[in-house]
């Protein structure tokens, strides 16, 4: 009968034109005995031509092949081949195996974190990472031996010409490279008329990154899909990678949190206009203020499942704390659509989701947790964050970071949510309690003025979700071409 089941599950992804990986949720028995859920494996649930494991397989590309930006993953990379070029070959009778210095056993694993945190690797605890996905492969990280700091062992279809990356403290061979660009230096990318900064600390001849973030005027250019729901609605979300969240988290700590490299940034960029310097840095003290206190999250205040009740709380914490777009009751039975908006989110990694009776939806995001609340160990209680590791793993990021005389840890969290409605207790005007279920629709494009009515400020980072774009390429040792210096140290 399970073999039945699970047929059937796959004619109906087919059928939809979906190219997704497929797992059986083990308490499928239980969901379809709950009549607030929908079975969604017969509707076309996701609008975007790109599955799941091409997400995935893009954040991989992005980090080992040069070029290869999130605008290349499309429908089909799954089954292209592509050429590594991620460090050097040292050896030419090992050409599957690629070598960078990375000088620390910090920097190898901040740098593996990088490349593989859309796969859920932690770098507060790295070494046995282990990774496996029936479409695309598998990846592992282990500690390495003496020169080695760290390697990253790569079994992936569609790169088959590269084996491993060995991370090493120290060049072999060739003499070391002065590295051209170094961590703080502002460019403009001429492939996109976009400003970045490099967030990488890197000697020459390695790999070098950068990230630049999207005004909303920029945003609205950045590609949508939508996630339906049979009668409710469309949950709409960008349905290209994001920055990692490593290097979002080393931006963060370095040129946001840190008042010294906040205003030492500001001032080397002091020439830029405005809608330039936003694409690096909120371009005012008020701005970043704004900016930093809507990421403070506490336990009492973090949301993490949209359309569920935490605790013994009366009210959804997504209904009370997001503006609405719309809301409308549901014809023909008790319960209210209420589609709301999530704003001043700093998202990363990719949206992912998980087919099942009812999808699973995760949309990756960065917070700072008081390091005295431990809010690290009341995420890791809540199932969504943990449960599908495979889809979504949360993790603390870096170490504690000091703002305004304050410690903070920095998180990767997610916004999961099901298409199943919630019971949550309204108040009407006249103070009257109403527990009709409501069906939660999420839009993570929308901007304040949609939402309030207020003037949207293209250049406030709180008045929409912050999008970011991320480049590697390797340094070396002089100019690139496709870059116009605004900033280098060196110069």
């Amino acid at each position: 009968m399970k073999k039945n089941v699970m047929n059937w599950m796959l004619m109906a992804a087919v059928a939809c034109g979906l190219i997704l990986s497929f797992t059986a949720c083990s308490d499928d028995d239980d969901d379809k005995n709950n009549s607030s859920s929908t079975d969604e494996r017969n509707e076309q649930v996701m609008s975007t031509n790109v599955s799941d494991d091409e997400s995935v397989l893009g954040s991989l590309l992005k980090s080992w092949v040069e070029g290869f930006t999130a605008d290349d993953v499309v429908a089909g990379i799954i089954s292209k081949t592509y050429e590594a070029t991620v460090g050097d070959v040292m050896d030419e009778s090992q050409p599957t195996v690629r070598t960078l210095v990375v000088g620390t056993e910090e920097k190898a694993i901040s740098t593996a974190a990088g490349m593989l945190s859309v796969l859920g690797f932690n770098p507060q605890s790295p070494y046995g990472f282990t990774w496996k996905n029936d479409a695309i492969g598998t990846v592992d990280y282990q500690r390495g031996t003496g020169n080695e700091l760290g390697v990253i062992n790569v079994s992936v279809k569609q790169v088959p010409g590269l084996q491993k990356i060995r991370l090493v403290k120290d060049f072999e061979g060739n003499a070391a490279k002065e590295a051209y660009y170094s961590h703080g230096d502002v460019v403009k990318y001429t492939k996109d008329n976009k400003y970045y900064i490099c967030i990488s600390d890197h000697v020459g001849g390695v790999n070098s990154t950068w990230i630049s973030f999207d005004t909303f005027k920029d945003q609205k250019k950045q590609s949508t899909s939508t996630c339906g729901w049979k009668g409710y609605g469309k949950d709409v979300y960008f349905d290209k990678g994001q920055a990692s969240s490593q290097s979002l988290a080393i931006w963060l700590r370095d040129f946001v949190l840190s008042d010294d490299g906040y205003q030492e940034l500001q001032s080397d960029i002091r020439d830029l206009p405005w809608e330039a310097v936003n694409q690096i840095i909120p371009s005012s003290q008020a701005m970043r203020e704004e900016f930093i206190e809507g990421l403070i999250q506490s336990k009492s205040t973090i949301i993490l499942d949209v359309n569920a009740l935490v605790d013994n709380e009366e009210k959804a914490r997504a209904l009370e704390s997001w503006d609405r777009i719309d809301t409308d009751f549901v014809h023909g039975a008790d319960g209210v659509i209420a589609t709301m908006g999530p704003l001043g989110m700093l998202l990363a990694d990719v949206m992912r989701w998980k087919m099942g009776f009812t999808f699973q939806y995760w949309v990756p995001t960065i917070l700072l947790g008081p390091s005295n609340d431990n809010l690290g160990n009341y995420i890791k209680t809540v199932k969504s964050q943990y449960d599908e590791s495979s889809h979504f793993l949360w993790k603390e990021l870096l170490g504690s970071v000091k703002y305004n005389g304050n410690n903070y840890d920095i998180f990767l969290a997610a916004f999961h949510w099901t298409h199943e409605s919630v019971k949550t207790t309204v108040y009407s005007y006249d103070n009257r309690p109403s527990t009709d279920p409501y069906y939660c629709i999420l839009d993570f494009t929308q901007c304040k003025e949609n939402l309030t009515g207020e003037y949207e400020d293209s250049y406030n980072w709180t008045y929409h979700n912050i999008t970011s774009h991320e480049l590697t390429f390797k340094d070396k040792g002089e100019k690139y071409k496709y870059f116009e210096t605004v900033y280098r140290k060196k110069e």
